[in-house]
């Protein structure tokens, strides 16, 4: 099961990513899909066109990620690979439709333990209770939160969901998802520290 579920394919997409958050080539011939993939300083600040999408229209988005600028040695490669032409002409995708399809329907056979689903709800609740949030989680971030703590342990080749997994993609699918207080905000604090406190004091559960 670990095998089918967290195959080549799937572990493909998932190096694509992290290739593009640390700004190296991809590997299904998307040699700049780390320029596509960088946020512009505003867009995380919610400036220009993020600016008019409600709550409930960022909370559709899975993950955040926070990409950055690259750095020196970075920046100037990407000006070399369009020196001489555009290599985003030859983008070619990392997985098929179908296939896709498959692996996602696969993610419902993989093992969570009634603790490890628990601890995804108790650590959205939490964030609910939590004073520095004017809005916390919604269920949907509890959703999200679950299927994305599957998919994690599906690329990492295993067959059943750990705390770990959900620990760490709680930093991914949550902060986007949480309106900070204006107290929060005048004390300089961001989502995603609030949220670091969260998971800190939410108990994990031990096998």
């Amino acid at each position: 099961m670990g095998q089918d579920v967290g195959g080549h394919r799937l572990h493909v997409v998932w190096k694509d990513v992290i290739a593009a958050r640390d700004g190296r080539q991809g590997t299904g011939g998307a040699e700049e899909r780390e320029a596509g993939a960088r946020a512009t300083p505003q867009l995380e600040r919610g400036i220009g066109p993020c600016l008019s999408l409600p709550e409930a229209q960022l909370d559709r988005f899975l993950l955040r990620l926070k990409i950055g600028y690259p750095d020196e040695d970075g920046e100037d490669e990407i000006l070399s690979r369009f020196e001489a032409r555009n290599p985003l002409d030859d983008l070619t995708p990392v997985v098929e439709a179908e296939e896709l399809v498959r692996l996602i329907a696969a993610l419902g056979r993989l093992h969570v333990e009634p603790a490890v689903r628990r601890y995804a709800v108790r650590l959205v609740r939490e964030t609910r209770a939590d004073a520095s949030f004017e809005l916390g989680g919604s269920p949907r971030a509890s959703l999200a939160l679950f299927r994305a703590s599957r998919a994690l342990a599906a690329v990492s080749g295993r067959d059943y969901v750990l705390p770990d997994d959900v620990k760490t993609m709680a930093a991914y699918v949550l902060p986007h998802r949480l309106i900070l207080s204006t107290q929060a905000r005048l004390r300089g604090r961001d989502a995603d520290q609030i949220l670091a406190d969260v998971i800190a004091r939410v108990p994990v559960p031990v096998e």
